[in-house]
């Protein structure tokens, strides 16, 4: 499954991994690009059901993808 995620995406999940959560403007903020830009990436990480955003633009990890993340890595 990891084929599908960029270097970009599995930096995200990184992130994720160590703030436990972490909302688009910081995570744009951290990746040097748009609030727009960091928008789509977590939109593709929620479709391929690694991560979920809230109303508010808060990030987290997906809970039911948490273990598979650990032995990819």
């Amino acid at each position: 499954m990891d084929m599908e995620l960029t270097p970009r995406l599995q930096d995200i999940i990184e992130i994720l991994k160590v703030k436990g959560e972490v909302n688009v403007q910081d995570l744009a903020l951290q990746l040097k690009v748009s609030p727009k830009t960091a928008k789509g990436y977590v939109r593709e990480l929620e479709r391929l059901g690694y991560a979920s955003m809230d109303e508010s633009g808060n990030i987290k990890l997906a809970l039911d993808n948490s273990n598979q993340i650990e032995k990819n890595s």
